[in-house]
C-alpha cells in the first residue's frame, strides 16, 4: 500500500487496532487521528513519514502499542 492517511480517517471513532507498518505510507500523520480514542494499537513503523507525531494523537489515553520506527 502507498500514499497518504487521509484526516477522513480520524472519523473511524470505534477503531482498536491499526496496522499499517512496512508499507511505502507517506506524508505527515493526520492530526484528526486524535478523534480515534479507543485506539488500542497501532503501528506505522517502517513507512516514509515526515515530521512528528501530533499532540492531539500522542495524548490518546487508551493507546498502549504505538510504533513509529524506520520512518
Amino acid at each position: 500500500m502507498s500514499g497518504t492517511i487521509h484526516s477522513e480517517f480520524g472519523q473511524l471513532t470505534g477503531l482498536l487496532d491499526w496496522l499499517l507498518n512496512n508499507n511505502n505510507l507517506n506524508g505527515t500523520i493526520p492530526t484528526k487521528l486524535g478523534n480515534m480514542v479507543l485506539f488500542q494499537v497501532l503501528h506505522l513503523e517502517n513507512n516514509a513519514f515526515i515530521g512528528s507525531v501530533s499532540t492531539e494523537v500522542a495524548q490518546l489515553s487508551l493507546l498502549s502499542d504505538f510504533m513509529f520506527h524506520g520512518n
